[in-house]
């Protein structure tokens, strides 16, 4: 693959799991020899020295304050994508990432490009209608910009939904599971690190709706009273005030963004996911990877084609509380069926990349 050049565009890197995903991808991409640009939009949470030497990394707005939505905003960043690409002769694949990428990479129009989808179309709708009609207006029009696209959604669930929904109809739709670093999230999860003193149960995720914190609290309340609940995930007024109706500040600790998290993973009795809807879920293969015991609610999509087997016992009806806590419970009483499991060879990093520079060919 020496001398292929792949563009991945994603709108920022504040510590999502699809913005991990890409940078997962371009350092494997750049250890097989391929030329990789990365173009944000401005934002990074991340060191940029811990990003492989080789991949180029492009900002496009000084402002942080710019609105990509906006029709002067889309128009300067498809230039700026356009002149990136004719600098750097051409990609042989570039990679789209998100719902705000998605119409910059239509203005820019450039060839070989796939859009990758990252979550559940109509589950994303649905919360941005509440949001109100100009949210949902604008997300919906992003969503429109996939009309005869070629797409790539990152699990078959998700596939399956891209291939049926009547929002807009994709050129072609490929599954193409995240890939997981195994041996690369073993050796930081053996890193020194800060413990806390007390035996604790990990949630890793932004403070948002989707995520359902208030199920995680309700679940975490049936647990073992001398457990606490750290979770990833920056501070907020907003949070703060949850963790407080739930009842639990003294045992709920906000640990913010960590670069590192696998220590704080590998570490934790057991690793919940509360969602109400995701695109992989791939958290929970982090923590497979770590050998934690995981439970997670059975939403699309992802968590199903993660936990299978005799892992499916560890799956909750999306929304039960109650369930939740069974499920994590039993968990923690049975560790032995989270070493080496079987399902992480379908996630191997080889694996994953190799499919997507297939797309280049």
């Amino acid at each position: 693959m020496d001398g292929k050049k792949v563009a991945l565009m994603i709108s920022s890197l504040n510590g999502g799991g699809a913005e991990k995903v890409c940078l997962t991808l371009a350092q494997a991409l750049q250890q097989l020899g391929v030329h990789v640009d990365l173009i944000l939009k401005n934002k990074c949470s991340y060191e940029l020295s811990d990003i492989a030497d080789d991949v180029s990394v492009h900002f496009i707005f000084d402002n942080p304050r710019i609105k990509l939505y906006r029709h002067e905003s889309q128009v300067h960043a498809a230039n700026a994508i356009r002149k990136i690409a004719k600098a750097a002769g051409g990609f042989d694949l570039i990679l789209a990432n998100l719902e705000d990428s998605y119409p910059i990479a239509e203005r820019a129009g450039l060839p070989n490009t796939h859009y990758v989808i990252h979550n559940a179309v109509e589950a994303v709708l649905k919360r941005t209608f509440r949001l109100g009609p100009i949210k949902y207006w604008r997300k919906l029009k992003s969503y429109r910009a996939l009309n005869g696209k070629n797409t790539v959604a990152v699990s078959q669930g998700l596939a399956d939904e891209v291939r049926t929904t009547k929002r807009f109809k994709a050129k072609s739709v490929v599954a193409i599971h995240n890939p997981v670093p195994v041996d690369e999230i073993r050796t930081l999860a053996a890193v020194p690190f800060n413990a806390p003193p007390w035996p604790y149960v990990i949630h890793v995720g932004r403070f948002a709706a989707q995520k359902r914190h208030d199920v995680l609290f309700e679940a975490f309340k049936l647990l073992e009273p001398d457990l606490h609940l750290v979770l990833l995930c920056p501070h907020s007024t907003k949070l703060k005030r949850a963790i407080a109706r739930a009842g639990l500040t003294d045992r709920v600790h906000v640990q913010g963004f960590q670069q590192n998290p696998y220590p704080w993973i590998k570490n934790a009795r057991a690793l919940a996911l509360s969602s109400d809807f995701e695109g992989l879920a791939i958290v929970l293969l982090e923590a497979l990877a770590c050998g934690t015991p995981v439970a997670s609610t059975d939403c699309p999509h992802g968590p199903s084609e993660i936990l299978v087997g005799e892992l499916a016992r560890f799956l909750s009806p999306v929304g039960n509380a109650s369930a939740l806590a069974d499920a994590l419970i039993g968990a923690m009483q049975n560790t032995s069926v989270f070493l080496e499991p079987d399902v992480l060879s379908g996630f191997s990093l080889e694996r994953c990349v190799g499919q997507y520079l297939a797309l280049a060919q």
